[in-house]
């Protein structure tokens, strides 16, 4: 998991990636890229600002530029991930703010907010399968069919899904100033992650009341500020695991906790394994 503003790399032809990944789990992060992913196995949780939903194989989701979104793999998971700046549809980005959806989930469930018919949702899916081979097999001019076929699937999605209307501004200006707020706070957790922050430190800061903050963060990250602290020294912790030989013991204190104890109750609690065994199944170079 990585979490706060993920500094896309630099792109070596055309401003775009796509992969197979498996077992996402990534903390609440934004970026300026546009997100796409299709579900191939298994179940992933996202979540998207507010939203949050299960997915199931055949499911897509896309999040905008700046939407902070996350990932959870409880057992296993696939998906094909996309990723693209706005403007390489169309020179500027606007066609994202111009053309805002209702809603970012797409699935074929009937029970689902926004589902499509099924050729559509075919096409989709063909489009998305497109991408990835042109991209495996960098044929002559396969940076064209990228862009030729990324146009298309982000034609598909503005013509067919739901989207906000203007009675609907004034809820989304509130829900893009808390997106905001929770943006910067997720920041300042990050840079300050090896110490005690406070629900009061951090709303004050904010300039909001404990109790709205919490409410928000809550809604936005899908857990408590306690939690996502932990989350984010576990990280921390875990990667000085397999990239040096420090003491289990010094780097637990180093990461912010005030027992072994307490590290390696929440280290097996969030990751499924002990930090022992972490380092007793990695191999150094």
């Amino acid at each position: 998991m990585k979490a706060f503003f993920e500094n896309q790399h630099n792109y070596e032809t055309i401003p775009f990636s796509v992969m197979i990944s498996d077992n996402l789990n990534f903390l609440p992060h934004w970026h300026v890229e546009v997100e796409m992913i299709l579900v191939l196995d298994g179940m992933i949780e996202m979540g998207i600002n507010t939203e949050r939903k299960r997915l199931h194989p055949g499911d897509f989701a896309v999040s905008f530029s700046n939407d902070i979104h996350s990932y959870t793999t409880a057992e296993e998971s696939s998906v094909i991930l996309i990723k693209f700046l706005p403007e390489f549809v169309d020179g500027t980005g606007m066609w994202q703010k111009n053309h805002r959806l209702l809603y970012p989930f797409i699935s074929n469930s009937a029970y689902a907010k926004t589902m499509l018919c099924k050729d559509i949702h075919g096409e989709m899916t063909r489009l998305i399968h497109g991408i990835l081979n042109e991209e495996r097999l960098q044929a002559d001019c396969y940076t064209w069919m990228i862009k030729g076929k990324l146009l298309e699937l982000c034609a598909i999605l503005l013509r067919h899904l739901p989207k906000a209307h203007a009675d609907q501004e004034s809820k989304h200006a509130q829900s893009v100033s808390g997106i905001r707020l929770v943006r910067a706070a997720l920041q300042y957790i990050e840079e300050n992650c090896t110490r005690n922050i406070t629900l009061d430190e951090i709303s004050k800061r904010m300039n909001l009341s404990p109790y709205y903050f919490s409410r928000l963060f809550n809604q936005v990250t899908g857990m408590n500020l306690k939690s996502y602290q932990n989350l984010l020294r576990l990280n921390k912790a875990e990667s000085m695991i397999l990239g040096e030989n420090a003491p289990i013991t010094e780097i637990a204190f180093e990461c912010g906790f005030n027992s072994l104890r307490t590290f390696n109750r929440w280290f097996r609690l969030m990751k499924g394994f002990s930090p022992s065994e972490l380092r007793k199944n990695h191999t150094y170079p």
